[in-house]
């Protein structure tokens, strides 16, 4: 009876989390696929009981969303049973006047891909953390930053500067609102300013003029000063970072394949809130990449190649003009890109197409990048991220949402490029000036022709296919024109064979 489970858990915060037949099987996660529900769950049983209910038939009817029934037949589940059941749990926090929320949340790996140094060992694993409510770790979010802290060497970090750190820190916390019973995003300044966090020693460093550390003591007064979520005393002065290790260290053993866990830290204790496999890719051990390549076949070059990756034969390109995109006036210009790009997955299906466009595919700020979920790119081969440095912006690391697993899952390739970076190359003349084929693919999208691309590769380049290799031990990658290769690296052409003048040295 649900009136006895509510009586059971009192006016405590609630999370109901979907339990599908199929869900966190090994190699099909269904991560972010079906809903959770947060329940403030105060006020008389009746009023409880109300609210639980709704929340029940959301999970339930997630089960026929469009995202959960492409992600089935991508993976042949479509004639499968698909049944639904429901785990109800305790958020794991305390409350702070109207607030509720833990110090600290995020999902952590037995394995990690994000290897931005050679120091980090891969196999010791990987945490995002942020603080509050761990669903800003989960999900791309907007202009804010969970804190990646590698199991191997924890105080590492891909930023050097302190205004590099500042400006890639969380600035947004999640909380659960008990007044107005829902979920809320709040500043993180005004959050520490209202709530004065017992453990907020734990959690920032202070900035003083272009010096960034954190506090030396817990007396040491924090109101009135520039803070930043570093989690560099959670770091170095708590078991934080040995029970992390411990715990993935075990659980994987028990699992027989790398995992990844939700958790939630709060009064120094560690929860354990879900648990499935880690769709890891299966990558080639190293990449050798392709040396004489004439400039002219250049289509662009990276240095920041995360992944060992060969994409070869890709026959269409779709462009989002990151600038053209920016330009867009309204939210729902902006949210018709977004269905342009899933008009466009739906008839290149079938097709080695690579998806380019800005900053961050899948953020829900669109102003940051277009807003597609699973279903809207599930077709692409290759997922390029575009920041050009003078729009203020960087992609996203998005390593460990529910929307990096889904392209791990679809063996999509993810890559950022930077084309104002110093060595980097990028043609942006070669889609700009090709033929666009949006209108006579889709000629009800003929209106956004200024701002999405449709490249036929070999109607251009006389024959010739798009080929990118990645390698992430140099962190270099490359993507040229040549002719085609069958879908094999090397099939027809000798990696060794390829060098490219005066660019050798910069990939």
């Amino acid at each position: 009876d649900f009136r006895k489970i509510l009586e059971q858990i009192g006016e405590h915060p609630i999370i109901v989390r979907s339990s599908s037949m199929l869900e966190d099987n090994f190699g099909l996660a269904f991560s972010g696929k079906y809903q959770s529900v947060f329940l403030c769950n105060q006020g008389d049983l009746e009023t409880r009981l109300s609210h639980f209910l709704m929340g029940l038939k959301k999970v339930f009817a997630s089960t026929f969303g469009p995202d959960p029934i492409l992600y089935r037949r991508d993976h042949g589940l479509l004639d499968y049973d698909e049944r639904m059941a429901m785990v109800v749990q305790k958020v794991v926090g305390r409350r702070f006047g109207d607030y509720f929320f833990p110090f600290a949340a995020g999902v952590m790996f037995s394995r990690n891909v994000y290897a931005w140094h050679p120091k980090i060992n891969k196999e010791a694993g990987l945490v995002r953390l942020v603080h509050g409510l761990g669903t800003r770790a989960v999900d791309r979010v907007g202009s804010d930053y969970p804190r990646m802290i590698p199991l191997s060497h924890p105080q590492l970090r891909p930023e050097v500067t302190a205004d590099q750190v500042q400006r890639y820190s969380q600035k947004q916390v999640d909380v659960l609102n008990l007044k107005t019973g829902g979920l809320e995003t709040i500043d993180f300044r005004r959050l520490a300013a209202e709530v004065k966090h017992p453990e907020l020693f734990y959690a920032v460093s202070l900035q003083h003029h272009d010096h960034l550390a954190p506090p030396l003591f817990k007396t040491q007064a924090l109101a009135g000063q520039e803070l930043c979520l570093t989690f560099d005393n959670l770091l170095s002065k708590t078991p934080f970072v040995q029970l992390a290790r411990t715990i993935l260290s075990r659980v994987e053993g028990a699992y027989g394949r790398p995992v990844d866990i939700e958790f939630a830290w709060d009064a120094e204790t560690f929860y354990l809130l879900q648990c499935r496999s880690l769709s890891v890719r299966k990558e080639q051990r190293s990449v050798a990449m392709p040396g004489d390549v004439s400039r002219e076949r250049v289509f662009f070059t990276m240095k920041s190649s995360l992944s060992n990756s060969v994409a070869l034969d890709l026959e269409y390109i779709v462009y989002v003009d990151p600038k053209a995109y920016d330009r867009l006036p309204t939210y729902d210009a902006k949210m018709k890109i977004a269905a342009v790009v899933n008009l466009l997955n739906k008839q290149l299906a079938g097709r080695r197409y690579v998806l380019m466009g800005p900053g961050r595919w899948g953020s829900n700020d669109i102003n940051l990048g277009v807003r597609v979920t699973y279903s809207n790119i599930n077709k692409t081969r290759l997922l390029i991220e575009i920041a050009f440095a003078k729009e203020g912006g960087t992609p996203e690391v998005s390593y460990g949402t529910h929307f990096f697993q889904d392209l791990v899952e679809a063996d999509i390739t993810v890559a950022s490029l930077f084309p104002d970076e110093a060595g980097n190359v990028f043609d942006e003349r070669f889609v700009l000036n090709a033929e666009n084929l949006l209108g006579t693919m889709a000629p009800e999208a003929k209106d956004c022709e200024e701002v999405v691309r449709v490249v036929n590769i070999p109607a251009v380049r006389n024959g010739e296919y798009l080929h990118v290799y990645m390698d992430a031990s140099s962190g270099k990658g490359i993507g040229f024109f040549g002719p085609r290769q069958d879908g094999t690296p090397g099939s027809d052409q000798n990696d060794a064979d390829f060098r490219v003048p005066g660019l050798e040295s910069e990939l």
